[in-house]
């Protein structure tokens, strides 16, 4: 079963919404999946695994099978992308009171009722792995029979699809996905099912045929692909060359002179390296912080010293800016990005809610830094 996103991941992978479709493109046109494959990772529409006792209720069932997969396709002609979403649901009663949150419930309602089991299918997650058209390197679509309802389709792709997530009825963001690597999808369409909104939460569903010819209609890439033709690229018109002596590009070469011109060393991008720094200085601020949030009243000569030590990094820092300045005669850039780092981390630390005053503690210090 696919793993949700988890949140130790976040500084990692930054949650982006999906982008916004096209405005005056046609409607996505959804088919029904039986199979679905990225890659080597497997999914089978329906429901399997050993039989889950229910709660009665009314005419409903006693028993279900534990797992339940739900799929389906799509074509979204506003954002160009082929959708492919996956739905899995473990019913166990553990698993089911996990996602309605049911905590502390008498003995005899933890086994859930056939509606509980549906509520929580609205609440699992859903993914959804997407592909752009112009990423799709090649398209084999085959006429399985069974009236013109099972069609197997294979596309090869130009690199992995992107995967997106949404819980509960939120919007789609991007996630971690769990194919990464998948080049290839395979699915296996079947017969438009019973329209589902306890499950989907979308539109009717159409035969894929339909959606096929919709698409060829729609787009000539689309076309192209589905009678397995190649892709013809876009042309796109050659850069005119810049006039040097215009008046913008005179002021862009001034300006980049003045940052130095001349190329750092293999030493000098070790003496003026950014990240070292930032990552260093900031972690001067995390330890304040974190200091005065477990004693603020009696932590004040800790912090005292840690301030002085912040203060006196920042004066070597200060000296590798000016011998870029005066020594190297290059790497510019990265000495103001040094210097905007070491004003970044003063404004935060300024921001912690210390018992005293930084500038006084400083100021109070019985320590130097010489610059030059």
């Amino acid at each position: 079963q696919v793993k949700p996103y988890s949140s130790s991941h976040s500084s990692r992978y930054r949650q982006i919404s999906m982008p916004r479709p096209k405005e005056n493109a046609p409607a996505p046109v959804q088919f029904n999946l039986q199979e679905l494959q990225l890659g080597r990772r497997k999914f089978r529409s329906g429901t399997s695994g050993a039989p889950i006792q229910l709660r009665p209720m009314g005419q409903q069932p006693e028993k279900i099978p534990r797992y339940e997969t739900l799929l389906c396709g799509k074509i979204m002609f506003g954002n160009k992308r082929f959708s492919f979403e996956t739905l899995e649901l473990d019913r166990s009663h553990a698993n089911i009171n996990k996602i309605l949150k049911r905590k502390n419930v008498p003995e005899g309602e933890k086994i859930p009722t056939l509606f509980e089991v549906l509520l929580a299918r609205t609440r699992a997650p859903l993914y959804s792995f997407q592909v752009k058209f112009e990423d799709v390197q090649s398209l084999e679509c085959r006429d399985c029979g069974h009236e013109g309802h099972e069609w197997e389709l294979v596309l090869n792709l130009k690199k992995p699809p992107s995967c997106y997530s949404k819980t509960n009825g939120s919007s789609w963001e991007t996630v971690e996905s769990p194919v990464a690597s998948a080049k290839t999808i395979r699915c296996v369409t079947r017969a438009p099912g019973v329209k589902d909104e306890v499950a989907w939460k979308c539109g009717n569903e159409v035969p894929f045929a339909e959606a096929r010819d919709l698409a060829m209609q729609s787009s000539p890439m689309l076309a192209a692909l589905f009678n397995g033709m190649p892709v013809e690229k876009e042309t796109v018109a050659p850069k005119r060359k810049a006039n040097q002596d215009a008046p913008g590009n005179v002021s862009k070469r001034l300006r980049k002179e003045a940052m130095g011109a001349k190329k750092l060393s293999e030493k000098g991008e070790e003496l003026l390296a950014v990240e070292p720094v930032k990552e260093s200085l900031n972690e001067y601020v995390k330890s304040l912080a974190h200091t005065v949030d477990m004693d603020w009243h009696d932590s004040y000569e800790e912090t005292g010293e840690m301030l002085v030590e912040w203060f006196s990094e920042c004066g070597d820092h200060v000296q590798k800016v000016i011998k870029a300045a005066t020594s190297l005669g290059a790497g510019f850039g990265h000495a103001h990005e040094i210097l905007k780092c070491i004003h970044d981390t003063w404004l935060n630390i300024n921001a912690i809610p210390f018992r005293g005053c930084p500038r006084e503690t400083l100021s109070d210090a019985d320590h130097e830094v010489e610059l030059i």
